[in-house]
């Protein structure tokens, strides 16, 4: 027996802002610098909220009625709802990936599209380090699977929740429910604080947005009054819930931060999932669900599903292939994602749901597709992300690596296991050269393979890389893995036997306070200190896999039709440094180095301006590449081991370091 809901077309309405929020915040448009639906990302937490009392009502009702539940049945339903709309999304996106993406990528979307298939992507982004709200994100064209695998774990464990209930003949489950709800939302609190990579993407903190779709579900079924609330002010104040920090998330526009604190991402959380709650639980026949309901509303409620599918990956690879900042080019894609939906709703999944007998065939063809993307994947590891693809774009560059990513891989690899060990046990030793400490964050990579790459002429130092969150010295504890490595490696015999630190960082204007610290502790414990400035930056057009010298000779290529490296004249160098020096992102970094220099004045420390040795004013140039044209970033300011050697070189004939 199949049971259905009374059919609310404000509901749809409500799937309407959700994914019409979250379509805005990924075309990242700005009017005036100001970001449009900067909050849109929200737009997922109002499906959660819908989810949890849609499927609750539903479980609820059948055990209500029927006194049991068909686990089976129940997930053939969703399977039939989900998969095979999912199913085409996973056949053709790997076909674009291997046409546009670059080997690194490549790689990276193989182990993503494999992750999605079993539901379990959100744990492989988060174990892989990405961040959902970073630029690289957005290059990834299977990133908003995370929301789905989320959506799946919780129908799966509210199955079994609903089963064992069914099974003790739990009758009254206020209290439970209300105490889920309690429990994830203070765990939610608290892995924001702690570990909130961790908290966007896994089920445990986000189990309370479900849930209180879950809560009134089960009071609808429980109750004869099929509503919760009938006043019309109550989702007036639910829409504003969700409108305010959807559309000022971070802003200071009129105020709003006197009163409600719209850069705190719990506040703006609980606000919309309050929002959603109000307006779900109000069955009034009010102005804010007449709204809701109007036409346009349902119809992109009704696709909001294939709409959020297909949005991601459009996106995504028109990014990858560099044209998406163009408004026309936006305009182009919105369109065609709206095709794309509309003809994934009617003939997918339509198609599907209507016909149960299909589930077989369903089942047999998610098979085939993810023992496809096992294959896609180890093929794709096997070789090396197919280089091949773009083997005239490698024959021009040469030799230069052109995937960014795998340069930024490369620039770790002096920091592998092997090495390090190697370098640890030197820096232990009992010889007679000066213990060098490099610590910091991401950029101190840059800086100690500088000393790496050029251990011939640094032969009378050992060196060594650690990392020191700032966070360690203030109040601001955001990440505690963090924090628990920083105070490891401050007791560490490493620290303790070194003998000069090299502080290098990545500041923000935040930071000062906890460098203060920081050093007044180096001092306590007798270090030399030697500060070093935050590097130049370079715009990279939001682009996190071009430099300005990958998009000169991309360029180039393409104007001159494959044209050998013979044709790339000095000339070539000369100009991409101009460019180079016309595209500091002064701002980042200018006035930041001139607080720190301030601090190296206050306590008695060298301070080392890096910009000088690598731009110079006169000339109105910044260096791109090294003598023998391997260019010398991956991205807006890390060092590739080709430049970290370059400039590690530049460093010690200008006698930069006082050893």
């Amino acid at each position: 027996m199949i049971f259905k809901l009374f059919y609310r077309p404000e509901i749809d309405g409500l799937r309407a802002v959700a994914v019409i929020s979250v379509i805005i915040y990924h075309l990242d448009i700005s009017i005036n610098n100001v970001p449009l639906f900067p909050g849109g990302f929200l737009g997922v937490d109002i499906f959660f909220v819908i989810s949890g009392y849609l499927i609750s009502y539903l479980i609820f009702k059948e055990i209500k009625l029927t006194q049991k539940f068909n686990y089976i049945e129940f997930l053939k339903r969703r399977s039939m709802r989900i998969l095979p709309a999912f199913l085409f999304l996973c056949l053709v996106t790997p076909i674009f990936a291997y046409i546009y993406l670059l080997p690194e990528s490549l790689i990276n979307f193989s182990y993503s599209l494999s992750a999605s298939l079993f539901f379990i992507s959100n744990y492989y982004f988060h174990f892989a380090g990405q961040n959902y709200h970073d630029v690289g994100g957005l290059f990834k064209p299977m990133l908003h699977t995370w929301s789905l695998s989320v959506e799946e774990q919780f129908y799966v464990l509210f199955c079994i929740f609903a089963l064992i209930i069914n099974f003790l003949r739990i009758n009254r489950l206020k209290f439970i429910l209300i105490l889920i709800i309690i429990l994830s939302f203070f765990i939610f609190l608290y892995m924001n604080k702690f570990h909130p990579q961790f908290n966007f993407y896994f089920i445990i903190s986000r189990a309370w947005e479900f849930m209180s779709g879950v809560y009134f579900g089960y009071y609808e079924v429980r109750n004869k009054k099929n509503y919760f609330f009938s006043n019309k002010y109550l989702s007036i104040l639910g829409i504003l819930f969700i409108l305010l920090p959807i559309l000022f998330f971070n802003s200071k526009f009129f105020e709003f931060n006197k009163y409600i604190n719209l850069s705190n991402i719990n506040i703006n959380t609980l606000l919309v999932v309050v929002g959603s709650f109000l307006i779900i639980t109000n069955k009034a026949n009010n102005f804010i669900n007449k709204f809701l309901s109007i036409k346009i509303f349902i119809f992109i409620g009704i696709i909001s599903y294939s709409l959020y599918l297909w949005h991601y990956p459009v996106f995504s690879f028109l990014r990858n292939i560099n044209i998406f900042e163009n408004t026309y080019v936006k305009a182009i894609a919105i369109l065609a994602v709206l095709i794309l939906a509309t003809l994934s709703y009617y003939f997918i999944e339509v198609n599907f749901r209507k016909n149960k007998k299909r589930f077989n065939f369903i089942l047999i063809i998610y098979v085939f597709i993810s023992i496809g993307s096992f294959l896609f994947l180890f093929i794709t590891e096997l070789n090396s992300g197919y280089k091949n693809r773009f083997k005239d774009l490698y024959l021009f560059f040469s030799p230069n690596e052109i995937d960014n990513l795998i340069l930024a891989k490369n620039s770790y690899t002096n920091l592998t296991p092997e090495k390090n060990l190697f370098n640890k046990r030197s820096f232990l030793s009992n010889n007679e050269k000066k213990k060098v400490l490099i610590a910091g964050d991401s950029y101190s990579i840059d800086i100690f393979n500088s000393f790496y790459e050029n251990q011939i002429l640094y032969q009378n130092s050992d060196f060594y890389r650690m990392e020191i969150a700032l966070d360690f010295f203030s109040k601001k504890y955001s990440n505690r893995f963090n924090l628990k490595q920083t105070k490891k490696n401050l007791e560490s015999d490493v620290f303790l036997n070194s003998q000069i630190i090299i502080l290098v960082y990545r500041y923000e204007n935040w930071d000062f306070d906890s460098l203060e610290k920081l050093i007044i502790f180096l001092k306590e414990n007798n270090k030399k200190i030697i500060l070093i400035s935050k590097k130049p930056e370079f715009e990279i057009l939001n682009h996190p896999t071009r430099t300005q010298f990958d998009l000169y000779f991309i360029k180039k290529f393409s104007d001159e039709k494959k044209t050998s490296l013979s044709k790339v004249k000095n000339t070539d160098y000369v100009k991409i440094n101009e460019i180079m020096f016309e595209k500091r992102m002064i701002d980042k970094y200018k006035n930041i180095n001139k607080k720190l220099e301030q601090i190296s004045k206050k306590f008695n420390i060298l301070y080392v301006d890096t910009e000088k040795f690598v731009c110079d004013n006169n000339i109105k140039q910044c260096i791109s590449n090294d003598e023998y044209g391997y260019k010398v970033y991956y991205d807006y300011g890390h060092y590739t081991v080709e430049g970290a050697k370059f400039l590690g070189k530049r460093f010690f004939y200008n006698r930069l370091f006082n050893f």
